[in-house]
């Protein structure tokens, strides 16, 4: 027999983690150097539990965003799995076909969060990248026949391995954008929401 909360308990534990997620969406639009986060706000954040299911979302997250969040960490547990996780990890993905994305320019961060050695759950975010290269500048163009064309395509990749920022993976990911220091900027930032949350 469980124990269930009381209203009062579930409300409270509820907008504490709802608070997690604002926080870590406005540290997101604040620290990053694009228009796209910056101003246009095209970001999300949410948590989810160990097995990758939405928990809580940001008040001020984009719907549409949520399909892509959860369809990468589908694609994450069934590549990776808990056994193959640890403290400090981040993971980045934006394929459509093989990572769960929506558009090449959304791109997910994941990171895994634990107590006390245990999987707790992630912290997740999204943020729509001005450029990840492909044929136009913005990657987003009419008359596109395949998906090459948009872009750099990511599977669910380790960008950081305990802490440590993976830099073949980066230095991969900024050398096809158009303009590389505001991409690292705005990667920066969706880092840093992470891990603030």
């Amino acid at each position: 027999m469980t124990d269930a909360l009381d209203p009062i308990t579930l409300e409270i534990l509820r907008n504490s983690l709802r608070s997690i997620t604002d926080e870590s969406y406005i540290a997101l639009t604040k620290a990053a150097y694009s228009t796209n986060i910056k101003e246009r706000r095209d970001h999300s954040i949410a948590l989810t539990d160990a097995q990758g299911r939405l928990v809580v979302q940001s008040e001020n997250s984009l719907p549409i965003h949520l399909a892509s969040m959860l369809g990468m960490m589908e694609q994450l547990m069934e590549k990776y799995g808990e056994a193959d996780m640890a403290e400090g990890d981040i993971f980045v993905a934006n394929d459509p076909y093989v990572a769960g994305g929506t558009h090449l320019p959304d791109v997910n961060l994941a990171m895994p969060a634990f107590v006390d050695g245990k999987l707790l759950g992630f912290v997740c975010n999204i943020a729509h990248h001005a450029d990840i290269g492909g044929m136009t500048p913005g990657s987003m163009a009419g008359g596109m026949s395949e998906i090459y064309q948009e872009g750099l395509r990511i599977p669910v990749v380790r960008l950081f391995d305990r802490g440590e920022l993976c830099h073949d993976i980066f230095d991969l990911i900024l050398l096809n954008a158009r303009v590389p220091d505001e991409r690292r900027g705005d990667f920066y930032a969706q880092i840093a929401a992470c891990r603030l949350g």
